[in-house]
């Protein structure tokens, strides 16, 4: 057995997020994408706790097919996600649809870059 495991699942994990993160948030942490599970907190150094696997529930307002790329815009606690790359972040993909008029997708979280 390897003896330099560190964890033997680093899915959810206590990582410093930027000010203001919330709950329910998607932040970009190197390459990678997590969703905030709990809101940054001062007393624990501004960290939060993400998760690096999985999907999350983002509200869209334009149709969305299954495999666009799903990107970021806004400021933390007030998210808008789309499919419009010039200005956003990219975090993740849909991994569901929804038609013209938009609605609610699931974003499979992963890597980004």
């Amino acid at each position: 057995m390897a003896l330099n495991v560190a964890l033997d699942e680093a899915t959810n994990v206590a990582l410093p997020v930027p000010a203001d993160t919330a709950s329910g948030d998607v932040v970009v942490i190197g390459n990678q994408s997590a969703l905030v599970l709990v809101d940054r907190s001062e007393w624990t150094e501004g960290e939060a706790t993400v998760k690096f696997d999985g999907a999350f529930y983002a509200d869209v307002t334009v149709a969305v097919s299954v495999g666009d790329t799903i990107y970021r815009h806004g400021s933390a606690g007030a998210y808008d996600y789309n499919k419009t790359s010039s200005g956003g972040t990219k975090v993740g993909f849909a991994i569901s649809e929804v038609p013209s008029g938009g609605g609610q997708i699931m974003v499979k979280l992963g890597v980004v870059a």
